[in-house]
């Protein structure tokens, strides 16, 4: 995926991202040195082993731009990236908020019926996964085109006022979230 940079390890020198497809963010700081951590897997876990190349995970790539900001709210700065990872069970739905209510609850009808949820991951600067993530949003039809699906580029940005950033993104036929 294209690099992305960002100031990971706090000293104001700017440090290399890119996810890969071999289901790897790669980071490197400006020599050229990989940072402590990195390359890091992402792939989920199940019962504390990694999961097996195969079935809905296997060897999902990581075809997206990683984003690079602060989303914990603790000064330095994190990498979140989606994977094509993509499991036919969708997540449970979050509950409907405002307009957009009805729109999430086809969404997750869809998702039952043809789709299922993908993989959104945190790392800190150490290419550890953060707590509660990966997040699992869901998707109507995720893998309409190859090595198309389950990722969509996110943004980071304060949507609420407080002192962290928001991960903004979702899966190719899903609801932005």
């Amino acid at each position: 995926a294209s690099p992305t940079l960002g100031d990971l390890s706090g000293d104001a020198a700017l440090e290399i991202v890119a996810p890969a497809l071999d289901q790897h963010v790669y980071a490197w700081d400006g020599d050229g040195d990989p940072l402590a951590g990195f390359p890091a897997r992402l792939r989920e876990r199940d019962g504390g082993g990694p999961i097996p190349c195969s079935g809905a995970f296997e060897c999902a790539e990581i075809i997206n731009t990683a984003a690079v900001g602060d989303i914990a709210g603790d000064s330095t700065q994190e990498i979140v990236v989606p994977t094509a990872e993509f499991d036919d069970n969708p997540s449970a739905p979050e509950p409907p908020a405002g307009l957009g209510g009805f729109g999430g609850i086809l969404n997750n009808v869809l998702a039952n019926a043809l789709g299922g949820s993908g993989r959104v991951y945190a790392l800190d600067a150490r290419g550890d996964v953060l707590p509660g993530w990966p997040t699992t949003p869901n998707g109507i039809v995720p893998d309409a085109l190859p090595f198309v699906g389950p990722g969509v580029d996110h943004v980071l940005g304060n949507v609420d006022g407080d002192l962290k950033l928001e991960a903004i993104g979702g899966l190719a036929t899903g609801e932005v979230t």
